[in-house]
């Protein structure tokens, strides 16, 4: 609790905030990242406190060829706060969350998560907002494999943004960012890294409040945990710039488009070898055929640096799709198949071996139960299946998960 108290207190002081914080999820084991999660107790006030857990069982925890199981349990608590006063608005949603394993105690670690928000108004036409978010977990185990040591991802995140209307709809934005990625033991492939740039950019906001965005983003980062090797081609810096677009678009009062395109350029400081560009994409579709079932559709592209002899970037292709189905008007569930692919390029030169590619199958059911209007009743079930060109990432798996939270 006392990191929380902190927390709270720096956010207020440095008036930390997104102008849409991402909606606070219950911690769970690794999943699929499109999978569409339940919805969090409604809440009543502006301030509330938000306490659950969960506990798992996981039959490959590490994602390895040979299996090895994990039960894990969390427990967390958290405050939600959404104000509104004059032309401001406030919005807070922090949690701290304990994670304790069952067989591998030596992971056992607190993760704080927040995500903020202060918007503002100068006129009615001209706008901005401060923003701030973090996330600690787990590193992926499936690709650092030292099992027998503790590594804690942390992700920091802040946006200065201002946003002025000018005429028919149309606005021009900008802004100040810095991301922060560390890892708690290195983790060479990926890296530590800290970065700073900026964004300009235009966007068209339609009458039935449809909208595009145009943006130009930048950023210069440096790699805080590991020294410049001139052998293995190993940089300490990077450029990153970014030429995006994206918006959102109802179609119907039943059906809606969300989407992104974004051409990525990545430059290293000191190794052109390591240079790569191309195309991060997202595509979701949503279609509700009544009023108690809905289906989903998504399709997206990331692209993302990667330091090994065999890779200097990977390209992640994913599907997924399902249907999201309300029987009665407490109860949810939810099912959702997806297939991802992974495609580590950009050898370095004289490289010989065999390049990496992974297939990942995955389907994931999950129902809830709103007992009471503010307690929810969770239980999923996450069925995983990938097969590589490298025989070390060949595995499958299954994930049982049952979880409650709270609003007071």
């Amino acid at each position: 609790m006392a990191r929380v108290l902190l927390a709270t207190l720096a956010l207020t002081l440095a008036g930390a905030a997104a102008a849409q914080p991402a909606d606070e999820e219950e911690p769970a084991p690794e999943e699929d990242e499109g999978y569409v999660r339940p919805r969090e107790p409604l809440a009543d006030r502006a301030l509330m406190l938000r306490v659950g857990g969960s506990y798992s069982l996981d039959s490959n925890f590490f994602r390895s060829p040979t299996p090895r199981e994990e039960r894990i349990a969390t427990a967390y608590v958290g405050l939600s706060l959404d104000k509104a006063y004059a032309q401001q608005r406030f919005r807070l949603d922090i949690t701290e969350t304990a994670y304790r394993y069952d067989n591998f105690s030596h992971l056992d670690f607190e993760g704080l998560n927040y995500a903020g928000a202060w918007t503002w108004k100068f006129t009615p036409r001209i706008g901005g907002a401060l923003s701030a978010t973090r996330a600690e977990s787990l590193a992926d185990y499936g690709e650092f494999r030292q099992p027998g040591t503790l590594n804690v991802r942390t992700t920091e995140n802040f946006l200065a943004s201002a946003d002025a209307e000018l005429f028919g709809g149309w606005h021009l934005t900008g802004g100040l960012r810095s991301e922060k990625n560390r890892y708690s033991v290195p983790f060479p492939q990926e890296g530590s890294y800290r970065a700073n740039g900026g964004e300009a950019g235009v966007r068209w906001v339609a009458s039935s409040s449809n909208w595009l965005a145009f943006n130009v983003r930048s950023l210069d980062g440096r790699y805080v945990d590991r020294a410049l090797d001139p052998v293995a081609k190993v940089d300490d810096g990077f450029r990153r710039n970014e030429l995006e677009a994206l918006g959102t678009w109802q179609f119907t009062g039943k059906s809606s488009l969300e989407g992104r395109a974004a051409w990525i350029d990545y430059q290293s400081d000191h190794f052109a070898e390591r240079d790569f560009s191309g195309l991060a994409a997202k595509l979701r579709y949503l279609w509700s055929l009544t009023g108690k079932l809905s289906l989903f559709a998504q399709a997206s592209q990331e692209i993302e640096p990667w330091s090994e002899t065999r890779a200097s970037y990977r390209v992640e292709q994913r599907v997924s799709l399902g249907p999201v189905w309300q029987p009665l008007a407490r109860t949810t569930l939810r099912l959702e198949a997806a297939h991802t692919e992974n495609d580590f390029r950009g050898p370095l030169p004289g490289f010989t071996g065999t390049l990496r590619h992974d297939k990942l199958n995955g389907l994931h059911f999950d129902a809830e139960w709103r007992a009471l209007r503010n307690l929810s009743l969770k239980a999923s079930v996450f069925t995983y299946r990938q097969s590589s060109s490298d025989p070390i990432q060949n595995y499958d798996g299954n994930v049982v998960t049952f979880g409650a939270s709270l609003l007071l």
